[in-house]
């Protein structure tokens, strides 16, 4: 008990507040994580290789203002991946189209819990001490969030799950407009594969 008062503590003096009206999400957000601060509920913002820094809002407000900010809205998206990928409960959600910002949540919207994570961010993940799950991202900075390793690995696959199915609908958009298929021509990207195959050969 003692411990963890210690450790509060510690999280408040150390941890940067940020004093500005609005946090949009981007490229480098990497997740929002539910922080406590007395009876208020803030938000612990990790971005690729920054130091974390606290927000004066929820999670889900976040998410919401930086919606909003890319012309759309929650319950739009929320709606959209219903569709997209059949996911019904705790979907995950696209923040911008094009960039790489697919998010999953890992607690329901009425939870005080609740955390937003990038799914290509995360590097790598395990069971902590407490029914909590330790994530590593890509940066190699660790951060626990009170989930368990089974509910946050279903929702880690949601967020794979929506990215392949708008993948792979607009690749196949793609082809159902093409006039013609052209043999000679590839259609992955060269980088793209280059990289794959260097992944594949590291693993195996």
């Amino acid at each position: 008990m003692l411990i963890g008062i210690v450790y509060n503590i510690i999280n408040i003096l150390t941890k940067e507040k940020v004093d500005m009206e609005k946090y949009i999400v981007n490229e480098k957000t990497m997740y929002i994580k539910a922080y406590r601060d007395g009876r208020s509920v803030l938000s612990e913002i990790g971005e690729y290789g920054r130091e974390t820094f606290i927000f004066k809002k929820k999670p889900l407000h976040i998410i919401e203002d930086s919606l909003f900010f890319y012309h759309a809205s929650y319950k739009a998206r929320k709606i959209s991946t219903k569709m997209i990928a059949e996911i019904y409960t705790k979907p995950p959600i696209i923040v911008q189209p094009g960039t790489q910002t697919y998010f999953f949540p890992t607690h329901s919207d009425r939870s005080n819990d609740m955390a937003w994570i990038n799914v290509h961010y995360v590097n790598r993940f395990h069971a902590g001490e407490y029914y909590d799950t330790v994530v590593e991202f890509d940066d190699q900075s660790q951060v626990s969030f009170p989930v368990t390793t089974y509910t946050f690995n279903t929702q880690y696959l949601h967020g794979i799950k929506l990215e392949y199915c708008v993948r792979a609908k607009a690749l196949k958009q793609e082809m159902y407009t093409q006039e013609a298929v052209h043999f000679d021509k590839c259609r992955a990207n060269l980088f793209e594969m280059l990289a794959m195959y260097a992944l594949l050969e590291k693993k195996v």
